[in-house]
């Protein structure tokens, strides 16, 4: 009979800081009691609430709520919008609180336990969500972009070392194009560009530095023409 993997144990899912099935479902069901309750309470409070409170309070504390989520999504995550069900959630809780508070009056003496119960079952999510958030429970951390080995790195430094300066530019223009398919190999070979460069010109690579990197070298560093001086980088105990 084949073994089914997921419900397997595994050994190693402490060590590696995921949660265990046990702690996932005992968060979830917590969740769901909150929420269940807290509903529950916003419901008998609609009952009693005005008609301010239903179509004017309710719209408008959840779309706050879900401008506030949408903003700090934002701010955590640059560049990345969120989906409209991540907002949906948020935007209820809030435009219920209104209810819920009214719930909480109508109960009178009855509200203390629910509110006791509440706070116990927040107190038992927020730490359900801390565990989720802590740095354990991220997983391992990436590894380093893989570097070339060093006797690579030599025979290309010698490689360009013997090329001339024209020849220097073109493998930068070039390179651009290899950051797409190889990055990490691509940002290691500009490197010994960028030192051959500044070795064959330094004030013209002064200023293109300043111009910005971004623009044509040729604007700036002297080919090997410009005086005749420039055919190669002299080489020996000095260099």
């Amino acid at each position: 009979m084949p073994v089914d993997p997921v419900r397997v144990p595994d050994p190693d899912r402490h060590r590696r800081g995921e949660p265990s099935g046990h702690l996932q479902s005992a968060h979830r069901l917590t969740v769901g009691v909150l929420t269940a309750l807290y509903v529950a309470v916003a419901l008998l409070g609609a009952l009693s609430a005005g008609l301010v409170v239903l179509l004017l309070v309710v719209p408008v504390t959840g779309l706050l709520g879900a401008l506030i989520a949408r903003g700090v999504h934002r701010a955590l995550h640059p560049g990345v919008e969120a989906p409209l069900t991540l907002h949906l959630p948020v935007a209820l809780n809030t435009g219920l609180l209104s209810p819920f508070v009214v719930g909480m009056e109508t109960l009178g003496e009855d509200s203390v336990p629910v509110f006791i119960v509440l706070t116990l079952l927040c107190t038992v999510a927020g730490v359900g969500w801390a565990h989720a958030l802590g740095p354990e429970a991220v997983g391992p951390r990436p590894q380093a972009p893989p570097r070339l080995p060093d006797a690579e790195l030599s025979s290309l430094r010698e490689l360009l070392r013997a090329l001339p300066v024209d020849e220097l530019l073109q493998e930068w223009r070039w390179s651009r194009r290899r950051l797409r398919t190889d990055p990490h190999g691509a940002v290691q070979f500009r490197d010994l560009l960028l030192e051959e460069i500044q070795q064959r010109d330094p004030t013209g690579f002064r200023a293109w530095l300043l111009d910005g990197l971004e623009r044509d070298p040729g604007d700036h560093i002297r080919g090997d023409d410009a005086g005749g001086t420039m055919t190669g980088r002299p080489s020996g105990p000095g260099r």
